[in-house]
């Protein structure tokens, strides 16, 4: 449902709604000009949970945006809308192979009507 997909924040939540696509946006915030400080470094995102401050902050160089896009569309009127969900990402300090993610931000939208 919509409830579901939006966690609680769209209502009417009890529409069903068909998953079409989902894609990931992932880039690293050093080969980005417009993420990095007068001297090259990252600039470090303001929202960084206090169980990772420390890794983002010893190696900043390893920090990329992270956004997921979830495309859905309404049974009851086959309206089309996205999910988006931004974020970041570093490589998990504890488990090898795995990254760390944490969302700051994100809307949904209709894409026709």
């Amino acid at each position: 449902s919509l409830g579901r997909l939006t966690f609680a924040m769209i209502r009417p939540g009890d529409k069903v709604c068909a998953i079409t696509k989902i894609t990931q946006h992932i880039h690293k915030l050093s080969c980005d000009p417009t993420q990095l400080n007068e001297d090259g470094s990252v600039v470090l995102p303001s929202l960084v949970p206090k169980s990772l401050r420390g890794e983002v902050e010893e190696d900043p160089s390893e920090i990329r945006s992270y956004r997921t896009d979830v495309h859905f569309t309404l049974e009851e009127n086959s309206v089309k809308g996205v999910l988006q969900m931004d974020g970041f990402t570093i490589p998990n300090p504890s488990e090898p192979n795995r990254y760390s993610i944490w969302f700051t931000g994100g809307r949904c939208y209709a894409l026709e009507r």
